[in-house]
């Protein structure tokens, strides 16, 4: 299964049902239980997720699971991983907002 694929799916759907019903909506991206050599997908479902335009991202759990016994192989990897995708989607929205910005008041 694609993650980035996955995730724009699950999230749209999810996105559909809260509007449906006027609710808020939180989308949950998989930090932990990662094997071996596909901690990248991280950032691929969360980027997913906030392509398909979810704006309420979390993610569990802290430090790849370390802690638990369902971390992942590499739980520092996991966890930078996690970082990264996290600081990704952080920059795409801030230039998502200046971009509004700069239309909205350079006429």
């Amino acid at each position: 299964v694609n993650p980035y694929e996955y995730n724009y799916n699950a999230t749209k759907l999810c996105l559909e049902r809260a509007e449906k019903f006027g609710k808020d909506h939180n989308i949950w991206i998989q930090g932990y239980n990662a094997p071996l050599g596909r901690e990248e997908e991280i950032i691929e479902a969360t980027e997913g997720a906030y392509d398909a335009g979810a704006r309420t991202i979390l993610s569990w759990s802290f430090h790849g699971g370390e802690s638990n016994d369902y971390r992942s192989d590499r739980p520092e990897r996991s966890w930078l991983c996690t970082k990264e995708a996290f600081r990704r989607i952080k920059d795409m929205e801030r230039d998502r907002i200046l971009e509004e910005n700069r239309r909205k008041y350079r006429k």
